[in-house]
């Protein structure tokens, strides 16, 4: 995955190597720390693989990981984006 520094996966994976956690779960964790996402959608395809991710709603990212995170994956907010 190293030729994808632009998508934020090695920083996902820095965060999950550090943390002991699935990549998948930290990438869950950060969507449920933003502020408009209500509800992420998973694309579980097994009860295991289900069952893998359920940790991520018990999983709070630091400050600084969100941060970081928030930086690899941001890009320019759109009109309505802007106006909240």
């Amino acid at each position: 995955m190293d030729g994808f520094p632009e998508l934020g996966l090695d920083k996902v994976l820095e965060i999950a190597q550090q943390r002991g956690a699935h990549p998948a779960q930290v990438a869950l964790a950060w969507q449920l720390s933003r502020p408009f996402i209500t509800a992420p959608i998973v694309g579980a395809n097994t009860v295991q693989q289900l069952q893998d991710l359920l940790p991520a709603a018990q999983l709070q990212l630091s400050a600084e990981e969100v941060a970081a995170l928030n930086e690899v994956s941001s890009w320019p907010l759109s009109r309505t984006e802007r106006e909240i």
